[in-house]
């Protein structure tokens, strides 16, 4: 009964407009059936469930991208029924896995990617995420969710030298997290403050090597 074949339709439809703009549309249902280890785990983090449900998520989206000369724009609106959720959730001193309560999330973003001066670029993605009940808490996932960086590419000797260097950061909104910090959901959550995340990258192909150096580092 847990493993009972499921019916999952999906429909998925796609218009274009011109080669620069096109939209696209899409429902579907997934299942996700119960893992051995979230039937039968035997902690540390968490115990098992043998009496756990297949959990289903119905999905229905739109979006739409256009291509201009130097710019290119993305956005998308999604709304998601979520039917018992598998997760672990840490409730009276212990964490077990269950099928949480049926709730609806809505997710939007958008990107923006513009090229300019030849050899920069600048990206911008936003992220918008919303539980529209007020519990259960997904773990870490904050509400706003920011993404943008500048880069620049570099060649020269006829191509042998190839660099891309980017700077940017991550902005991460107010977000619930749960109590213990292993749990994925819990009874118990604390308040995370807006951390942002700056870093650096730089990949370097020079013939036939190749260097890539990175430096991340979140400040609260």
């Amino acid at each position: 009964e847990d493993y009972s074949p499921q019916v999952l339709p999906e429909m998925n439809l796609f218009y274009t407009a011109d080669s620069t703009l096109r939209f696209s549309a899409w429902a579907n249902r997934v299942a996700t059936f119960p893992s051995l280890q979230a039937k039968y785990a035997n902690g540390p983090f968490a115990l098992g469930n043998k009496s756990l449900s297949i959990a289903l998520y119905d999905q229905i989206g739109i979006a739409g991208e256009k291509q201009f000369e130097d710019l290119f724009i993305h956005g998308s609106a999604v709304f998601q029924q979520r039917n018992n959720q598998i997760a672990a959730l840490f409730a009276d001193e212990e964490s077990r896995y269950v099928n949480l309560p049926n709730h609806n999330v809505v997710n939007i973003n958008a990107l923006f990617d513009y090229s300019f001066l030849k050899d920069w670029r600048f990206v911008f993605k936003g992220d918008y995420f919303k539980i529209l009940e007020d519990k259960p808490v997904v773990a870490n996932r904050p509400e706003f969710y920011l993404k943008s960086f500048l880069q620049y590419h570099l060649v020269q000797f006829k191509g042998d030298l190839n660099a891309r260097l980017r700077a940017g950061a991550f902005i991460l909104g107010e977000r619930q997290g749960p109590l213990p910090f292993y749990a994925e959901t819990s009874t118990l959550n604390t308040i995370m403050k807006p951390a942002i995340y700056p870093y650096f990258h730089a990949v370097l192909l020079y013939r036939s090597a190749e260097i890539f150096f990175a430096y991340e580092n979140y400040i609260d």
